[in-house]
């Protein structure tokens, strides 16, 4: 298994993030344009983060060995450690690099005593996988979503 690790995102890190979130742009059933628009926001709200302007969230990039591998977005707060976003590029999946990643995200959230949270896409059965067999479980809905949860125990 390769080394794992997360460091705070910079400035410089914002298009490897964008290149990073593309492929789920790529699934999404609009116009060309319509993608554009998407990832030009992204980015946008990407530096907002960067800059300290979104409270209480924060970019990650995730790295195996060194070598940039994905994005992570958590946003914390008094009761809960949220999982915004986790990105793994493909020729990085199945590794255990997202395990590794969420394994310390529960861990931070069972030390605080909050349930860990995040959605998972309805059509993203894998990843439904990965996070029920971490402890995850589904909580309820929210349009193409199913949200998920942990106990704070």
């Amino acid at each position: 298994m390769p080394q794992v690790s997360v460091r705070p995102a910079t400035i410089d890190d914002v298009e490897f993030l964008s290149r990073t979130v593309a492929y789920s742009v790529a699934s999404m059933e609009h116009s060309a344009q319509e993608k554009a628009e998407w990832l030009a926001g992204f980015r946008e709200d990407t530096r907002e983060q960067m800059l300290g302007l979104v409270e209480d969230s924060l970019t990650y990039v995730v790295e195996a060995d060194g070598e940039r591998v994905g994005r992570l977005r958590v946003v914390r707060t008094a009761d809960r450690v949220f999982v915004a976003g986790i990105q793994i590029r493909s020729a990085h999946q199945g590794k255990g690099i997202g395990t590794a990643v969420l394994t310390g995200l529960l861990k931070e959230a069972r030390d605080k005593g909050v349930p860990a949270e995040l959605h998972v896409s309805k059509d993203d059965p894998a990843a439904e996988r990965l996070y029920t067999r971490l402890g995850f479980r589904r909580c309820g809905e929210q349009g193409d979503d199913y949200l998920m949860t942990t106990t704070s125990r």
